[in-house]
């Protein structure tokens, strides 16, 4: 914007020259030196709003870019936010899948304990034993979730490359 309102204010140039010629205005054989300096001044007054339609210009496409800049600043925000919460979210699914864990374990131990005492079947200890598999794959599962918002909350904040 600053360079386009130059076009408002006059432009000034300095020249100068030196000449060291032989024969040219005097005797053959003698050497002679000029030399003249000079100021050239341009204003260029009336350009049809040549100048003012650049500003404009310019001043549009400033506030373009700063429009930019904010929609872009306020994406990575929400990004990062999005992955914060996405990681609090895995967290959460963690412990309860922990205390599934827990719970199907102590769930198989008295099975077994009944099966032995007579008061349960095969199918009630396979039960216990498949839903305890599946507390694993969930724990272990969420263990990963955990791990890969993690690195999404890494990467929105800008702690790691990505290539």
């Amino acid at each position: 914007i600053q360079s386009e309102k130059s076009g408002y204010k006059p432009q000034v140039g300095f020249f100068g020259n030196y000449l060291l010629d032989k024969g040219s205005q005097g005797a053959v054989d003698d050497w002679e030196d000029s030399w003249n300096l000079g100021i050239a001044l341009e204003w260029d007054i009336w350009n049809w709003g040549e100048t003012r339609a650049r500003v404009q210009k310019a001043t549009h496409q400033k506030n373009e870019i700063d429009t930019q800049y904010a929609l872009v600043r306020k994406s990575i925000e929400l990004e990062v936010k999005s992955a914060y919460l996405n990681l609090d979210a895995a967290s959460q699914q963690i412990e309860t899948a922990k205390k599934s864990l827990e719970k199907a374990e102590e769930n198989l131990r008295v099975t077994n304990l009944l099966y032995k005492e007579g008061m349960a079947t095969t199918t009630d200890v396979l039960t216990a034993q498949t839903d305890l598999t599946s507390a694993r794959n969930k724990y272990y599962q969420s263990m990963y979730d955990y791990q890969v918002a993690y690195a999404e909350l890494e990467k929105s904040a800008g702690v790691v490359e990505t290539y």
